[in-house]
């Protein structure tokens, strides 16, 4: 028999330019031989959610720093080393890496976390000499990059012989763009001739692919205005998760391109039954509708029992108490969310075991 041991499991954290969320990815530096039963987190080491997704977004408050780890289900003992995360203002939020590869070397000792705050955007700014071209990168934090090194990009491959945030071209033209060191995710937007295109990026521990997108089958580009491009994909699918770009590349020194990422996390409802899905009559059973992503506050919660819809007062009803349980509530239930598809989660089933004494 052949034993699979799942290893060096990390939780890397990225910005996301909506509101105060980031983006967290469950990943591993040795590939997987089988697709995982499912990816388990954590937070502040209590069971957070389970899901097929690697991906999961959370808010992040500026209250106190949240510790998230993750494993494979199955392998629940072999977590994820805890990463901490903690929003230090809109422009900039910490995160706090345990001995992970992540780290760059002069910011920690061997033995020791090390602190890094990240910048939730970058740009690329021109000053435009007669004969040459200063750029320099600029971050949303400057607070960060008097100790922050810099990469650059010089026509999509990296230019290791500068890490300033400054940088001098004599070519005229090419396609630069700029990052900072170790978090490369958050890319500025390029300078480059004009062209429009969707991308899907496919990342590992080291660097990502970019693929273009053809519109064919389910994918569908649409060019409603001149500031306005839609890319619609029919019949979703669970690999169809991951990161999407929009580029429109415009040559000028003095105007930067526009560049649109979206992260899509395409998950399905949840119930889950707390305590268990199995109680004694008597006790209070709570059902809950959820997703492994943040939904709106007003979203509007459908329930059904035994595959007919439940009458509930109020209209966002994400949990349903049943205090105190009774044997008649035992059968299947599940949820939906109101939209146009009105998506459905799967049947999960409580069982009402009688109270006898």
């Amino acid at each position: 028999m052949v034993h699979t041991v799942i290893l060096d499991l990390q939780v890397k954290v990225f910005p996301a330019t909506e509101g105060q969320k980031v983006t967290l990815m469950c990943t591993t530096s040795c590939p997987l031989t089988e697709s995982p039963a499912a990816f388990v987190w954590y937070k502040n080491r209590k069971f957070l959610y389970e899901d097929w997704s690697p991906w999961y977004q959370e808010l992040v408050s500026s209250d106190q720093a949240v510790r998230y780890s993750c494993a494979i289900k199955g392998y629940e003992d072999l977590r994820a080393p805890e990463v901490s995360v903690a929003f230090i203002n809109p422009d900039c939020f910490g995160v706090t890496y345990p001995k992970a590869e992540v780290c760059p070397k002069e910011l920690k000792s061997a033995d020791q976390p090390c602190s890094i705050t990240y910048p939730r955007e970058v740009r690329v700014e021109i000053i435009s000499e007669k004969d040459f071209t200063t750029l320099t990168c600029n971050t949303s934090c400057p607070v960060s990059d008097s100790h922050t090194a810099f990469r650059w990009y010089w026509n999509r491959q990296l230019f290791t012989d500068c890490t300033n945030q400054h940088i001098t071209v004599f070519q005229e033209f090419a396609y630069i763009s700029c990052a900072v060191k170790n978090n490369e995710y958050l890319r500025s937007d390029e300078i480059c001739t004009t062209s429009e295109s969707w991308h899907k990026l496919k990342r590992n521990m080291k660097d990502a692919d970019v693929t273009a997108i053809e519109a064919e089958g389910r994918v569908e580009h649409y060019r409603v205005d001149e500031n306005q491009h839609t890319l619609r994909i029919t019949n979703l699918r669970k690999n169809d998760s991951g990161e999407y770009m929009f580029r429109f590349y415009k040559y000028d020194k003095h105007q930067q391109p526009d560049s649109l990422e979206v992260i899509l996390v395409v998950t399905g409802l949840k119930v889950t039954m707390t305590p268990s899905d199995v109680v004694t009559e008597g006790q209070r059973v709570k059902l809950t509708c959820s997703t492994s992503c943040p939904l709106t506050e007003t979203t509007t919660y459908i329930w059904f029992f035994n595959e007919q819809p439940l009458s509930l007062s109020g209209t966002q009803n994400k949990h349903v108490f049943l205090n105190p349980v009774r044997t008649l509530h035992a059968g299947n239930y599940s949820c939906a969310v109101r939209t146009p598809q009105n998506i459905s989660s799967a049947l999960e089933t409580l069982t009402v075991k009688s109270d006898c004494t």
